[in-house]
Order: structure tokens, then C-alpha cells, then sequence
């Protein structure tokens, strides 16, 4: 019976991947030439959050370990991932009223990662979502990944005389988008 290679870094555990190490170890080798390059120490992150728990400046505070693709701050606490606001607003501001309240940001700089206690507050969704618009960090219209038209597009299909369908087939849409952009009942925010 063989036995299982495993990482040569210490307490790793993970199975072998490539020239003794893990995928995870292996990478770093690859990206730094060192297996522990590029790590953050372990308990660093939540010990910046408690420093910082006090702030008392008005500017934002940036994260300065990893982000998600939308750039708001993220934290690894216990193996689970989770957002750096999110525990900065329960260090400053005690726990949320209910389990669906946000950690909002007053600043509208979330996506920046902001992570200054006086910037944080807990707000319902549909607070949050108010604070979203407001700030214009909501995704919507050309901004949602999701979206095959354009602001220009819109005005355009308000303004011209052409058939619904004739506009439909020119821009890719449906029928029905055209029919509710036409109404207002879609992209309201377009004046």
C-alpha cells in the first residue's frame, strides 16, 4: 500500500501537489520563491481591527491586508471568511440588532475598503440600499455587469419614433425592455 506524500512545510498537512509542497505552498514558492512569502500572520488582521477600534479620525481607513474583486475589506476568523467592516462595526458599535442588519458605511467608501468605526453604523437592508444609491455605489444600469445598454442607449430608445421590435433587434434587447425603458418602469434613474 503507498503512502500519501504530503506537504514539507511544517503542520501544513496538505497532500503533495509539486516539488514537496502543497498547491497553496507551491504557489507562493512559484510567486515569491519562498512557501511562507506573501502570508499574513496569523491573528494580524483581527489585532489591526482592535487596534483600530478607538479611531478617532474623520478620514477613511483603509483595510491594508486582502480585499474581494468588489475591493471591500475581507477577514479570515475561525476559517470562515468574512467582511472586515462587518467585525470592525461589532467591535465599535456591539452586535447587530438582528441578524439581517448591514454594516453600512456613512462614507460610501465600503468598496474602497473603508473600515473606520465612525464611518460604520448598523442599518437595515433597505437603509443600506438607500445609502447605496444615495453614494452612487449601487450597480446599476451601464455600471451592473449584466447590462447591454447604455445611458445614450436609453435616451435614444425614449427619443426615437421607430417600432419597439425595429429597436429591439438594433440594440440585442427584448421587445419588452424597450416597452418598459419607454415607460419608465426600467432604468428610472435615466432622466
Amino acid at each position: 500500500m503507498a503512502t500519501q506524500r504530503l506537504c514539507s512545510v511544517s503542520d501544513c498537512g496538505n497532500t503533495h501537489y509539486c516539488r514537496g509542497f502543497c498547491r497553496a505552498h507551491y504557489s507562493r514558492f512559484k510567486r515569491y520563491g519562498d512557501p511562507l512569502a506573501g502570508r499574513i500572520p496569523t491573528g494580524s488582521t483581527v489585532a489591526w481591527l482592535e487596534q483600530h477600534a478607538d479611531h478617532e479620525g474623520d478620514a477613511c481607513l483603509p483595510w491594508p491586508f486582502a480585499t474581494a474583486k468588489n475591493g471591500y475589506a475581507k477577514i479570515r476568523i475561525d476559517g470562515t471568511d468574512t467582511w472586515a467592516h462587518r467585525v470592525m462595526c461589532r467591535m465599535a458599535h456591539g452586535e447587530p440588532p438582528t441578524p439581517r442588519h448591514h454594516a453600512a458605511h456613512s462614507c460610501g467608501n465600503g468598496n474602497e475598503a473603508c473600515c473606520n468605526p465612525n464611518h460604520l453604523r448598523w442599518a437595515t437592508p433597505k437603509e443600506n440600499f438607500r445609502d447605496m444609491l444615495k453614494h452612487g455605489t449601487y450597480p446599476r444600469g451601464e455600471k451592473s455587469g449584466n447590462s447591454k445598454l447604455t445611458e445614450a442607449d436609453v435616451r435614444r430608445i425614449r427619443s426615437s419614433s421607430k417600432s419597439g421590435a425595429a429597436l429591439a433587434r438594433e440594440l440585442g434587447v427584448s421587445r419588452k425592455l424597450i416597452s418598459l425603458i419607454r415607460r419608465r418602469q426600467a432604468w428610472k434613474h435615466v432622466a
